[in-house]
């Protein structure tokens, strides 16, 4: 126990309040309860209990209103009369004997506390010590002990004249271990007559025995019978006074058993009351007639001469009737009495603003003086005495609930601890009324909103996974209706993947169910592929959380399924575009680095290039020197192309679909594969002699032939192959022709690219064009090879087909619309006709190049100013503007760049014919080169025969572009 746990009867101060009201009555007991923090229905309930905590601040409060050390004695005292405890008074009369009632106290007392034991032992026939000690946890205050005390003392006065005197030799609040008390009372008259009579009889027997002796017989005789006659008068007496007290005794009795008699009438018509009001407030669904039914009742079980509800309305600043009983019509109609100007309706709303009961008896004058508003209600309903309840719940006012008498009959306490019940139990049935209209009005709308709503709406026993509830929305969603659903289970409408996601969902929801700390209106969501009534697969977003009973336990699932197929669609192909973004931010980064790569190589190779050229110069053609100069030019020329290659597969552009010859593709693929392939894959084609030409991308086209043929590489990996290249040509009739439906008949390129290699699965056979589908392990591969080369087929208007078998290789065969065109083979121009005998400005920062630039164009007739500074150019061209005819500037260069270099070039002078030279470059394009007025650009690496070509043209007659 501790101070807060509840161990005190109120009845102790229901006691208090008495004696209060008795001896200092203008003291006001509702501000001593309110400001010590107690209820007025609290302490009238017989059946409350309060705490150590609650009686300490309702003791202090009482000091500091009433200066009176000794109240809790005196309140002690007054047991013997208070009506608060005359359960006290009533349990004592039934004893004959003070003792006996005092030794009752073991058994009277836990009905008063129950954190005290009290034992008693009699002492003497008017003496008896009673022992109290307090459990465990509870802290008595002093003042408890003297009110024990004040009890002791005024049992005593229910039998004698005087309150009985009481030591105290041990005290709890002394340091002892328990309160001692010796208790001694008066004896009682008739007890005492009693013994009166045994003396006097035991004398006469003494004295006739002496007189014997010294008597006659007569004499004796005489004597003795005086002295029984004399012992007889006071035991008569005894008699007749122990007659009286159990007259008393059998009076009080009496009227104990008429008050429990009448006691268990009240009751008897409260439970009939009780049960009635039960069976109409379950049972009403209505609030004027749960209102009409209640006042009906309350008419037929209480003897109430009136009575009437009112509702109260707009939050309480109006009133309106409801029913009545007991009122005369004709003399008084309540509409009339509630409209807007009615004394009775202020005083109505003054009631309600209250929120306490109020009552006013015949016999409060106080009240009738003071024209309080419960007496100026009662007159105005022509009542003596009245009720006023307000039927409160959850602090929301519903109306009064208004009784009385037109009689002088006052209503009591107990009265008004019953009707408080009653109104409460009325109010918070009109409560659940309104509740349930609310809910009735909810229920349509929410019925009105899952009937109407597009997501599906349901509900899901656990333990038989079969729906309880499905909105009708699920038929424009999977295809069932709700009854067909409702005979279906999860897995009959569910993918088996899902089936079991699902599954495990629930079960891990209830696994985790049992911990602590985990909010039980929780939410999951989690996406799944449901099966449509016609067969197709619909992916779906669940969004569910548990139904629980009473104990809180689940017991169904509450969710709602939304349609998520389209953002599905989104979703890949969101992935496919991310995709191709990476891929093209890859191949924009191997550009950058094919590009840096190409301008240093270009550079070795220009200057391989030009030391050869100029070598073959100085010597005889029959110099076995010259022969292998031009091995070193040829292979030269094959590196060259090389490069061309690699820039032409990595460049991103704007595909430019032009006649291609795809012999010449297939060379270039082979020798890039030769390179990069083990020597465990052996290559092989079979092209034709003729030239077949398509139109396509060059670019497009080489990526389509190295994604097949880098596929058939990755299938011989492990143990190596042949792979096998086949070039043809094919005519397509209208019956070939209809086996691929995106072909029309006519002539195509067929292009086969087999291998060797491990095969693929039939069961994958018609996804192998999906994009991300792949068979590799995880960082092998995209899956994005077939699928691009199935968009660049398309694209070119053809078509691709498969075929595979587990362990003997597979077989892609391209078809392409082919073209009848020939290539004119132009001749190239001569060294005798490109000389020319102008004055150059050459700009390169490699020194190598700008050395054999000089030799080139000196052996072709020109001047030479080289630079490997573009600065220091500028600053020459400055000085000296009209002294050169053209400049050659390298594009990539430190400090400036050629194209910038030109634009300063031609502010200086617009006419400087200007030629740029570069191996690779991002910032030069046609376009721009227009733009900045420029007369033409060299590859690097450059052969002096286009260089002395790309001079005559730059340096001819009409080629500027002012």
């Amino acid at each position: 126990m501790d101070i807060q746990t509840p161990i005190y009867s109120s009845r102790i101060i229901r006691n208090y309040l008495d004696y209060i009201q008795k001896y200092y009555p203008d003291e006001d007991i509702e501000t001593l309860l309110k400001n010590a923090g107690l209820s007025p229905y609290e302490v009238n309930d017989a059946s409350h209990w309060f705490s150590q905590s609650q009686i300490n601040r309702f003791h202090a409060t009482m000091d500091r209103m009433i200066s009176d050390s000794g109240i809790s004695r005196k309140t002690g005292r007054f047991v013997a009369v208070s009506e608060s405890l005359s359960l006290l008074r009533q349990y004592a009369m039934g004893f004959i004997k003070p003792q006996t009632a005092y030794r009752a106290m073991e058994k009277l007392f836990p009905k008063f506390s129950r954190g005290h034991v009290v034992k008693t032992e009699q002492l003497q026939s008017n003496k008896i010590e009673v022992t109290v000690w307090t459990k465990t946890g509870v802290a008595e205050m002093p003042f408890q002990c003297q009110n024990r005390i004040g009890s002791f003392e005024g049992l005593a006065k229910l039998f004698t004249t005087n309150w009985a005197k009481v030591d105290h030799p041990e005290c709890l609040h002394d340091g002892a271990g328990c309160c001692r008390y010796i208790i001694t009372w008066e004896k009682l008259r008739a007890h005492t007559w009693k013994r009166i009579s045994a003396f006097l009889f035991i004398a006469s027997l003494l004295i006739t025995g002496l007189a014997a002796f010294h008597l006659t017989a007569f004499a004796g005789v005489i004597v003795a019978l005086a002295g029984i006659l004399m012992a007889l008068l006071p035991y008569t007496y005894s008699a007749y006074l122990e007659k009286n007290e159990l007259t008393d005794q059998i009076e009080a009795q009496g009227d104990a058993a008429q008050a429990q008699l009448d006691s268990l009438t009240i009751r008897s018509k409260n439970a009939a009351l009780l049960q009635d009001l039960g069976r109409i407030t379950s049972s009403a669904l209505k609030r004027d007639k749960l209102i009409v039914d209640s006042l009906k009742s309350l008419q037929t079980h209480l003897d109430f001469d009136s009575g009437f509800v009112v509702e109260a309305c707009h939050h309480g600043s109006s009133l309106g009737y409801i029913d009545d009983y007991g009122f005369d019509h004709v003399a008084i109609s309540m509409t009339d009495k509630l409209n807007s100007t009615s004394r009775m309706r202020e005083f109505l709303l003054e009631a309600l603003q209250a929120k306490t009961p109020l009552v006013i008896n015949a016999t409060d004058k106080t009240k009738k003086e003071s024209d309080s508003t419960q007496f100026n209600l009662a007159r105005a309903l022509g009542l003596v005495s009245s009720i006023c309840l307000p039927l409160i719940y959850e602090h929301e006012h519903f109306g009064l609930l208004v009784l009385g008498y037109k009689t002088n009959r006052s209503i009591t306490k107990i009265d008004l601890n019953f009707l408080e019940g009653i109104s409460f139990q009325i109010a918070t049935s009109l409560a659940t009324v309104r509740s349930f209209g609310e809910l009735q009005k909810s229920e349509e709308r929410y019925r009105l909103l899952a009937d109407n709503v597009r997501d599906v709406i349901w509900v899901m026993s656990i333990d038989t996974q079969r729906v309880i509830y499905i909105s009708p929305s699920i038929e424009d969603l999977m295809g069932y209706t709700p009854d067909e659903v409702k005979n279906l289970q999860l897995k009959d409408f569910m993918t088996s993947e899902s089936f079991e996601l699902a599954e495990t969902a629930i079960m891990e929801e209830l696994d985790q169910d049992n911990q602590t700390g985990l909010d039980p209106n929780r939410m999951r969501t989690i996406e799944l592929q449901q099966t449509h009534k016609n067969g197709k697969l619909i992916w779906t977003e669940i969004t569910a959380s548990f139904l629980r009973d009473a104990q809180g336990r689940p017991v169904s699932i509450l969710g709602t399924t939304r349609d998520i197929s389209e953002r599905k669609r989104s979703e890949l192909e969101k992935k496919d575009l991310e995709a191709r973004l990476r891929q093209s931010q890859k191949m924009e980064a191997v550009g950058t680095l094919a590009g840096g790569i190409a301008h240093d190589f270009n550079n070795i190779l220009a200057a391989i290039m030009g030391y050869a050229e100029m070598a073959q110069f100085d010597i005889r053609k029959e110099s076995p020197a010259y022969a292998s100069l031009e091995q070193i030019l040829k292979a030269s020329y094959r590196a060259k192309g090389m490069v061309e290659q690699i820039l032409a597969f990595s460049r991103q552009s704007d595909f430019e679909r032009k006649p291609i010859k795809v012999n010449q593709i297939i060379i270039e693929v082979l020798k890039l594969l030769r390179a990069s392939l083990p020597s465990t894959i052996e290559i092989r084609n079979s092209l034709p002699n003729e030239e077949i030409v398509i139109i396509a991308d060059s670019t497009q086209f080489h990526q389509m032939l190295m994604n097949l043929c880098t596929n058939a590489h990755h299938a011989m990996a492990e143990d190596g192959g042949t792979l096998t290249i086949d070039l043809s040509t094919e005519k397509l009739q209208d019956e070939v022709a209809t086996i691929h439906s995106d072909l029309a008949p006519g002539t195509y390129m067929k292009l086969n690219v087999s291998d060797t290699g491990r095969g693929i699965d039939a069961a994958i056979m018609e996804r192998i064009f999906d994009p991300y589908f792949t068979t590799k392990s995880h960082g092998q591969g995209t899956g994005m090879g077939l699928s691009v080369v199935h968009g660049i087929v398309k694209g070119l208007g053809g078509a691709i087909t498969a075929q595979s078998s587990v362990g003997l290789g597979s077989q892609f065969t391209v078809y392409v619309p082919r073209v009848d065109m020939r290539f004119d083979e132009k001749e190239a121009p001569s060294i005798q006709t490109i000389n020319g005998s102008e004055r150059i400005l050459f700009v390169d920062d490699e020194e190598a190049l700008v050395d054999i630039a000089t030799q080139m164009l000196e052996r072709l007739g020109y001047s030479v100013d080289a630079y490997l500074s573009p600065t220091d150019a500028l600053k020459s061209f400055k000085l000296r503007p009209d002294a050169f005819d053209v400049v050659i500037t390298d594009m990539t260069m430190p400090q400036m760049t050629g194209d910038l270099l030109a634009q300063e070039l031609l502010q200086i002078r617009s006419d400087i014919p200007i030629i740029l030279c570069t191996g690779y470059s991002e910032r030069l394009t046609e376009e721009k080169i227009k733009e900045l007025g420029i007369k033409g650009y060299l590859m690097k690496p450059f052969a002096i025969d286009s260089l002395g070509q790309t001079l005559r043209e730059a340096l001819a007659p009409g080629t500027s572009t002012d």
